[in-house]
This record gives structure tokens, sequence and C-alpha cells, in this order.
């Protein structure tokens, strides 16, 4: 065996391994039986998919060195010789892993979330794919028992972990509520009150997954309030989940996965901390307000104050409330401020504390980035920013 095909198998291993990471321990269903934390392993999804292309790029490329053939030979199709059909099922692999990872990595942004999960969901026949590509053609596979071994354990976990996932989409994995109260906060923000036969517990600022009926998309919402079986959400006008839940009557069934998250844990104290949100991304902060408010510095950014969810209740709980809005027609009121979010409102309501406090922040992620970027040009530390990323 020539040490370009030794090099090229090895890479072909590692590629697999790290698609396979990303896919299996990558779904929610198979790594909240180690933890909820989904943004560390949705940032550890992607940094593996991100670098997986190296390893998966000169896999291939070598292999045709190897081969002495020429580039074309990496995305040609060849069903009449055995080892090329097996082969071909590594190109077919192969393209559909470049389609996934240009979406993923370079062209996220402008792809909608609903287009980009189902393109994302290829993952899965590309390890499937993978999977076969070894059986005739690996070189390790066929020398070494331990391979093998490994590549059968594997394909078991991976048959399993799809089964989880295919029954979650179906709705048999998860809790069954009902919409028990619906009611609306100016023209684009929900609230939806979910009962449950069974109580499940959750933590501040935590989120559920909902699924408006079997085989529906599901969407991720933090928790407002979870007590005495029900379980409040709000939801803003964004995408075909709100009219999903806007056409739903009281008494209807909706689907629910959860919790997970660890969002706020590291302010669950009465210590001062600043707390910034733009319109719905002021669902996880209630119950953080309501418990550990005392002295808690609140900017709430909205459009109108017609749209600012909960706000007597989080005036009356936090020591500093100040509200941010596009629009004001009222009475004049110090406390509020008619334009954008900038860095001197936050220097001056933090004032000396301003480089030393944590920050929680919740919002679009155009927000997210706006604020992070003021916040760093105050000179806070980054380790004091935190903020919640849930992937609409």
């Amino acid at each position: 065996m020539s040490t370009l095909l030794i090099i090229a198998n090895i890479l072909g291993y590692i590629g697999l391994l790290l698609l396979y990471i990303q896919v299996v321990f990558g779904s929610r269903h198979i790594f909240s039986i180690v933890t909820t934390d989904t943004v560390f392993v949705n940032k550890l999804h992607s940094f593996i998919g991100k670098y997986a292309i190296f390893a998966i790029f000169l896999h291939p490329l070598l292999s045709m060195m190897n081969r002495l053939e020429d580039v074309v030979w990496i995305i040609t199709p060849n069903f009449f010789v055995t080892t090329e059909v097996y082969i071909t099922f590594g190109r077919f692999a192969f393209m559909l892993f470049i389609i996934v990872w240009v979406t993923s990595a370079i062209i996220r942004e402008k792809i909608k979330w609903r287009p980009w999960k189902y393109i994302h969901l290829l993952a899965y026949p590309i390890v499937a794919l993978t999977f076969l590509h070894i059986i005739e053609i690996g070189s390790f596979f066929e020398k070494y028992k331990s391979i093998r071994f490994l590549w059968a354990m594997l394909l078991i976990l991976f048959v399993v972990s799809l089964g989880v996932r295919l029954l979650a989409w179906m709705s048999i994995t998860k809790k069954k509520y009902i919409l028990h109260n619906k009611t609306y906060v100016g023209d684009d923000i929900m609230l939806i009150s979910l009962l449950g036969v069974q109580h499940i517990s959750s933590r501040i600022g935590q989120h559920f997954f909902l699924q408006s009926k079997r085989f529906g998309s599901e969407h991720p919402f933090s928790v407002i309030r979870n007590s005495e079986n029900i379980i409040t959400f709000g939801i803003r006008r964004v995408g075909g989940f709100w009219e999903e839940m806007n056409t739903k009557e009281l008494g209807d069934v909706v689907y629910v996965d959860g919790p997970y998250g660890v969002f706020t844990r590291e302010v669950h104290t009465t210590n001062p901390k600043v707390i910034i949100s733009a319109g719905i991304g002021v669902t996880p902060f209630i119950g953080l307000v309501e418990e550990y408010g005392k002295n808690a510095i609140y900017l709430n950014c909205n459009r109108t104050i017609d749209e600012a969810v909960e706000r007597d209740m989080i005036k009356s709980k936090v020591s500093v409330y100040v509200d941010i809005v596009n629009r004001y027609d009222g009475d004049p009121d110090p406390s509020i401020i008619v334009g954008q979010l900038q860095e001197d409102i936050i220097s001056r309501y933090v004032s000396e504390n301003v480089q030393s406090a944590p920050y929680c922040i919740c919002g679009s992620p155009m927000f997210i980035q706006a604020v992070r970027g003021m916040l760093k040009n105050l000179g806070v530390p980054k380790h004091l920013i935190y903020y919640e990323e849930l992937g609409f």
C-alpha cells in the first residue's frame, strides 16, 4: 500500500468520525442524555463542521492522485465496476457534504431557517453513504478486525439515533400539551400558555422546542413562566410557525420537547447585573427578574411601549429600568428614550460598573451582534457577556 493511499485512508476515517460526531452526538435527542447546554453543543458542532472539510476534501484528492486520475474522476459516477460503485457512494457523499458545508459555513445568513434545516438534514444520507463507501474498498476495513468492529458499533448507534430522531419528528417521544390560553401584545407578539397532564419543570432561562403538529417543523422558545402544569411562551410574528399557532384554537394539541439550555445560570443571584433585551427577547428574563432582579439594571428595547411584554412587572422588580423605543406619543417620562440603543445610554445607566457587571442579552442575531460590539467598545470583558442563541 502506497504512503499516499495510507494518508488518504487515515484522512477518510478522520473525516467520517468528525462528521459522525456532528450528526449523531450533535442531535439534542442524543446529547441531552449528558447535557442540556444546546449553545455549547451547537458551537462545537459548527466548529467541527468548519474544519472537517480539510480531511473530507483531502481524502478524495489524495485517492485521485494515488490512482493517477484527473479531478473529474472525483465527481464522476461509475456503476459498471464493483469497486467503482462503492467509490461512487463516496462521491455522492462528498458532493452532498460540499452542499451542506457551503450553506452552513459560507452563505448561512442568506438562507431562511427552514430551507437551511432541510438542507442540513442531508448529513444523515451522507453518513449512510460513507458507511457503504467503506465496505468494498476500505483497505483498513478489510485488513483490521478492530476497524470492522468499530464500523459495526458506529453503524448500530447511527441507526438508533436516526430512529430516535424520526420518533421525535412523529412527536411520539414528545409531551402532548393543549393550548390553554392565547393573548397578543401589540401587533406582532403572541403569548401562549400550554397545559399538560404532567408538570415538566424547567430552570430560569431554559427553552423548549414546540411542534404544532406531527411531522411538522419544531422551533425553540424560551420559557416565560412554568408552574402548575402550565408553560407560557412568547412568539414573534416571524416565519410560518406564527401562522400555525395563530390559527390554533384553545384545546388544540401542541407537542413539547425539553427543557434545554443553561442561559442566565451565571446570574442566578441578587448581585448587580445588566439585562438588555429587544422585543420578544424579554422572555428568558421574566423569571430572572422576578426572583433575582433586586439589583438589576434593565434596558428594554422595543418599537413601541405597547410591545413591551411584562413591562410593569419588570419595572417593579429591578433597581433601574429604561425603555428604548422607536416611537412614543405619551407623556414625557425620564425612563423612556426615543431612538435606538447606543453606547452612551449603556454607560450612562450602568455608570461605574460598566466594565465589571455581567451582561445578559437576548434579541435577534443582529441585535445581539450590535450590543456585543457596543460592550466591547466600552471595555466589557468577553467573559462577562452572556447571550441567548436559540437558532431560529
